[in-house]
């Protein structure tokens, strides 16, 4: 019913079209353009096989010759499956099972999921039309489907609506209707997207096909009388001669006799201008089906043209599958022994390698061992001399290593300060540009708290104002001035809340201010505290005394002290961490010198060991384990040395530690 129609199914085109390529085929061929030639030719034979498959064949074959000689493996894959199809229709069914086979092999090495799926589409097709195995051909169709998974193209969208046809044509083939027809409406949906009317007429057909069978006769005629007007449309003589078998089948089943002879007769008549048999016999059949039941003379007749018919189909069939599974078996023997020797031949090739380089080394070691052996003695004095150059030289460059080593380590501690001081610079100034951007907003909020408060303070007020006495003595007031209190207190919970984050921005903005070295001037009393409220905020159990006068005046940059300030602080805390208790106090003294400012930090830990201490200040030194820069008073030490200061470190273990910061004074 369908083998025609299935192949118009691929590609549909018109000699213009095969003369356009033709005209550029030549010119490829006279710039001497293989591989546009090779593209073209397959191109032709996917054009003008409707009409001169012969023609097509001959291209197809020459375009898989040549893209074979061009290492072009993906364009020979596709040739070979429009090569099989070419033979197809010519009824050479061996040699286009081999063209398939051998297209096949190549397409699945290359991973070319389009042909692949394509040659799986062609083979299955066969298998349905030509060996009456649906089964095998469902299962190269599934096969075809899973490679498909890969393709994206809307070409390759066409060959997905093509295999969903098909499955759901297998699926009818196995007499499962439900299964065929959930394909079927996945390649209608397609089909009508891409408004491929042939494919839209043979879906229509296999849809009324499975209604049918499930005895839906009603729905199954109206479908298949559409399928019948675009046939005739179109003239699709052999989608249209399905359609009206069927309509014939459906009339014998409803008991309209006459009118199934009718269709049938039409349905004999396109049948026989198309020369399809598969369509002739069906017609034969049902007319046969028709006349036996009115009792008419033709009853005899037409059921011997069909059993006459149907044996020449069946034997033809019998013939098809035999000769494709014969073949079929053939190839993969022939496939299977290919690989076999592909397999030998590259363990030849690895083999061969492998004595060759075995041959190289065993060569080039023999010319090593006796170049070595003639120079010998000669090298002999020359190492005993070289010798003795040698340990002058060595001496000399073990002590240049050695300050070598030693310059390296200052450097590479002096770049990671530095990186660290700019890392912290940027904190700093990104600390301030964020604590702006809050204070903002905060600042408007506490205002707005504020008016908020004092408005219904007056509200409250002004409420009362319009009760007379006995009013408000009254439960319903008593009950609103106890809620205007608990308002206000909340909204003076609020501005407390607000004034806490502006004193903490403020102090924020006081540690990173970024100032030039020769800095302003400012009150170092002050600067200290807005260090202690940050300390504070982590370390809330360390009590710490300030005894400092305020009328000390300091000129430096604030922004890099506060930071000596908190690290000291900091560290303070942490080595007691462990013996520290919520009693524990830091002590901070200062001295006033006519020239410097001795600024001390004084706690009462652990105190730090006398091997420990000569080391505190070298770079990267650290007690505190890992995670741990170890650069903290290193740069803290180098920041009070900037501002022509020093620092020095007084403990005693079991009696606390003393940190002294001088610096000149404004």
């Amino acid at each position: 019913m369908v083998t025609v129609a299935m192949m118009l199914l691929f590609y549909l085109n018109t000699p213009t079209f095969s003369q356009t390529l033709e005209t550029r085929l030549a010119q490829a061929t006279a710039q001497r353009n293989n591989t546009a030639r090779a593209m073209l030719l397959r191109e032709l034979a996917d054009s003008v096989w409707t009409f001169n498959p012969p023609q097509a064949e001959a291209y197809a074959h020459e375009a898989a010759t040549l893209a074979e000689t061009l290492h072009l493996r993906s364009l020979q894959a596709y040739a070979l499956s429009t090569l099989g199809w070419c033979r197809y229709v010519q009824i050479k069914y061996p040699e286009a099972m081999e063209a398939y086979l051998q297209g096949q092999i190549i397409a699945e090495e290359e991973n070319d999921s389009t042909t692949i799926a394509r040659i799986l589409d062609f083979k299955g097709i066969m298998y349905n039309i030509l060996c009456k195995d649906p089964e095998r051909a469902l299962e190269q169709h599934r096969r075809a489907l899973e490679w498909f998974k890969s393709v994206r193209t809307r070409h390759d969208s066409v060959l997905q609506m093509r295999l969903f046809t098909d499955i759901g044509a297998d699926f009818a083939a196995l007499r499962q209707p439900d299964s065929s027809l959930r394909y079927l409406r996945m390649a209608m949906t397609l089909t009508k997207r891409f408004g491929d009317t042939l494919e839209i007429v043979i879906v229509q057909n296999y849809i009324a096909r499975d209604l049918f069978l499930q005895g839906h006769l009603d729905s199954a005629l109206v479908v298949y009388r559409g399928a019948r007007d675009l046939g005739q449309q179109y003239n699709l003589l052999r989608t249209l001669t399905a359609s009206l078998i069927g309509i014939s089948r459906i009339q014998n089943a409803q008991g309209q006799w006459k009118s199934a002879v009718e269709t049938g007769y039409e349905a004999l008549r396109v049948a026989f201008r198309t020369g399809s048999k598969d369509n002739i016999l069906n017609a034969y059949g049902q007319m046969g089906e028709a006349y036996r039941r009115i009792n008419a003379d033709s009853t005899v007749h037409y059921q011997a043209l069909y059993i006459k018919l149907q044996d020449t189909v069946y034997s033809n069939t019998t013939r098809n599958s035999a000769l494709i599974q014969q073949v079929d078996f053939e190839i993969s023997k022939k496939e299977s022994q290919i690989r076999r020797l592909q397999e030998d031949s590259k363990r030849r090739t690895m083999i061969g390698i492998g004595l060759g380089v075995a041959a190289v080394i065993f060569v080039i070691a023999a010319i090593v061992f006796f170049r070595t052996a003639r120079r010998e003695r000669f090298a002999t004095r020359e190492i005993l001399r070289q010798q003795q150059e040698l340990k002058k030289q060595s001496y000399a460059l073990a002590t240049s290593n050695s300050e070598l080593a030693v310059t390296l380590d200052n450097f590479k501690a002096a770049q990671t300060q530095l990186v660290q001081s700019e890392r912290m610079n940027a904190v700093g100034m990104l600390t301030a540009g964020v604590m702006h951007e809050i204070n903002n907003p905060n600042a408007i909020t506490y205002t707005a708290i504020s008016q908020a408060r004092t408005k219904l303070q007056e509200m409250t007020a002004y409420f009362l104002s319009l009760l007379d006495d006995d009013s408000k003595d009254s439960e319903e007031v008593k009950h609103f001035e106890t809620m205007s209190h608990e308002a206000t207190s909340t909204l003076d919970l609020a501005s407390d809340g607000s004034a806490r984050v502006r004193a903490i921005v403020a102090n924020l903005q006081g540690f990173t201010k970024h100032q030039e070295h020769a800095g302003k001037r400012g009150n170092l009393a002050d600067e200290i505290r807005s260090t202690l409220a940050l300390f504070r905020l982590q370390f809330k159990a360390v009590a710490v005394e300030l005894a400092m006068p305020d009328e000390i005046v300091f000129a430096g940059n604030f922004g890099e002290l506060n930071q000596v300030f908190l690290n000291l602080l900091v560290n303070a805390a942490q080595a007691g961490a462990t013996a520290i208790r919520i009693d524990t106090e830091i002590r901070i003294d200062t001295e006033i010198s006519p020239k410097h400012v001795s600024v001390r930090f004084s706690d009462n830990g652990g105190g730090i060991p006398d091997a420990v201490k000569q080391k505190i200040f070298e770079p990267f030194f650290s007690t505190k384990g890992k995670g741990n820069s170890g650069l903290g008073l290193s740069i803290s030490k180098q920041i009070v040395e900037r501002h022509g200061g020093q620092v020095r470190c007084e403990s005693t273990v079991e009696s606390g530690t003393t940190f002294v910061i001088e610096l000149p004074k404004a």
